[in-house]
């Protein structure tokens, strides 16, 4: 089974490396990158989350670090895929062809909804959108490891 994780290469993230290792370690099986053009970053988060490592003073590497898109490559085409999680943020169709989920943080495609439930000092509720078909497949609001950080 090959699987697809789609990116907006504009915000790759240190977890979605961590995230295909896992995968691949898991399932054995061939988990490559898609990469697509979406919006930028977004300054604002970058420097809040910035500074939260500095006050907290966490060094080093950390799981929402920006990487830059020929750091991941992109050896697979939707085409080609099996499975499709769709992490990119873009609500772009999916071919019919394949499974494909997509996570939804306080009901938005987008990272910025889970970032601002986080800023708010709450858990966001994370859903799970599988297509073709559009419907909710799991539903939850996760428990957070550190009440001071959103790190």
């Amino acid at each position: 089974m090959s699987i697809a994780i789609r990116l907006n290469a504009h915000r790759i993230r240190r977890w979605h490396l961590d995230f295909q290792q896992i995968l691949q370690a898991r399932i054995g099986e061939n988990v490559s990158f898609v990469l697509e053009d979406g919006p930028g970053g977004m300054l604002s988060v970058d420097l809040l989350l910035d500074l939260e490592k500095v006050l907290y003073f966490h060094s080093g590497q950390s799981p929402i670090d920006i990487i830059k898109p020929q750091v991941v490559g992109s050896a697979l085409t939707i085409s080609d895929a099996e499975l499709i999680i769709n992490l990119s943020g873009n609500s772009n169709q999916a071919p019919d062809s394949c499974l494909t989920l997509t996570p939804l943080f306080e009901g938005a495609s987008e990272e910025v909804a889970l970032l601002g439930a986080l800023i708010r000092g709450r858990s966001p509720v994370i859903s799970v959108r599988s297509a073709p078909g559009q419907q909710i497949t799991a539903t939850a609001a996760p428990a957070l490891d550190e009440a001071n950080s959103v790190r």
